[in-house]
């Protein structure tokens, strides 16, 4: 008898607890008759860590909106992102894809063999930032001392990321074919491109790190992302090498158009560098959707990002870059033709729309 009463009692508070535990915050406690929406994104692949974020989010978001949900989806990158939201009229209504500049301005040029026909990418606006207030930088790395800058990569192997990647598979091939250079281009992933330097199967490969943030009251340092950890994490010796800024004005100057802007990283930014660096950036960049998505539930995305977004700091040390500061969004290319009308009214009311 005593027996069955303790088990009784262990059940009741055990279930007790668990409710306890999953008791949702203020904000979801506060119930509203309004239908709870899930709204798909389209992400990254693995290794990217942006996939990752996004799942995260999804536990942020259903701790702390009362109705909005968010399901993390994982794409083999931007290109692929765009090419179905522009095919694909269903997700109009109903799905975020990331995105940004220059896979806008590949679409609409039609760079091939990424796309083979143009693709009009007006009816496309952002809602939020992709890393918050963090810029995304690439740069080259190699364990050959011998290889100093891009010109060096003539005949050489090289590790890239997915044909369907913007940043680490189209960028970095058209760099190379506007500087003239024939190398052995390898499209691997991010992560497998850095694996298979370290092996040495390809000569050089792409890292990514955030670039410094500075704002009034805001000073961040730059943070090397997963491909520049992994590589760290070997404790190998190894040399960066800067993109060749000239193929940014060569692009201009023989098509008309480029799909990057450069950025250089004073030396001792970045773990072992000990030379000034040119690494290449492409803003603005950020989650988006098509033009026919409803005010209402993009004014709530961005509202919610706006004030919940460092809390992926829980999760990941990048939360800290999840936030905007005033005058961040103009600067780097965010207006009212590229932005939706509800992400508008959200940054308006939060007071960082100039």
């Amino acid at each position: 008898m005593k027996t069955s009463r303790f088990i009784g009692v262990l059940i009741t508070t055990c279930f007790l607890a668990t409710i306890y535990a999953f008791t949702p915050s203020e904000a979801v406690a506060a119930q509203t008759d309004h239908e709870k929406v899930r709204i798909p994104i389209l992400t990254l692949p693995l290794g990217a860590g942006i996939y990752e974020w996004w799942a995260s989010y999804e536990r942020i978001f259903e701790a702390n909106h009362p109705w909005l949900r968010v399901a993390a989806q994982e794409t083999p990158g931007f290109i692929y992102n765009l090419k179905e939201m522009a095919n694909n009229k269903r997700r109009w209504k109903t799905c975020i894809f990331g995105t940004d500049r220059a896979t806008q301005v590949a679409a609409l040029n039609a760079i091939k063999p990424f796309f083979n026909k143009p693709i009009d990418t007006k009816s496309f606006k952002y809602l939020y930032p992709f890393n918050g207030c963090a810029m995304s930088t690439w740069l080259w790395v190699t364990l050959d001392p011998k290889i100093k800058s891009m010109m060096d990569f003539e005949g050489k192997r090289l590790g890239l990321g997915f044909r369907g990647q913007i940043a680490w598979g189209l960028r970095p091939t058209a760099a190379l074919e506007t500087l003239g250079v024939k190398a052995k281009l390898e499209y691997l992933g991010p992560l497998p491109a850095i694996e298979a330097l370290l092996d040495g199967r390809v000569d050089a490969a792409q890292v990514s790190t955030y670039a410094e943030v500075k704002a009034p009251g805001v000073d961040l340092p730059a943070r090397p992302l997963a491909t520049l950890q992994q590589l760290l994490a070997s404790r190998r010796r190894f040399f960066y090498i800067s993109y060749d800024n000239n193929w940014i004005e060569r692009m201009k100057s023989q098509k008309g158009y480029t799909i990057a802007n450069a950025i250089e990283i004073d030396a001792g930014v970045l773990p072992h560098q000990d030379k000034k660096l040119v690494g290449i950036q492409c803003s603005p960049d950020g989650w988006a959707v098509h033009e026919a998505f409803p005010d209402e539930i993009a004014y709530e995305f961005t509202k919610f990002m706006i004030k919940n977004g460092q809390k992926l700091e829980k999760y990941s040390k990048v939360g800290k870059y999840f936030f905007i500061p005033k005058g961040f969004l103009h600067k780097f290319g965010f207006n009212e033709n590229n932005v939706h009308p509800g992400a508008v009214r959200a940054y308006k009311e939060a007071g960082i729309w100039n």
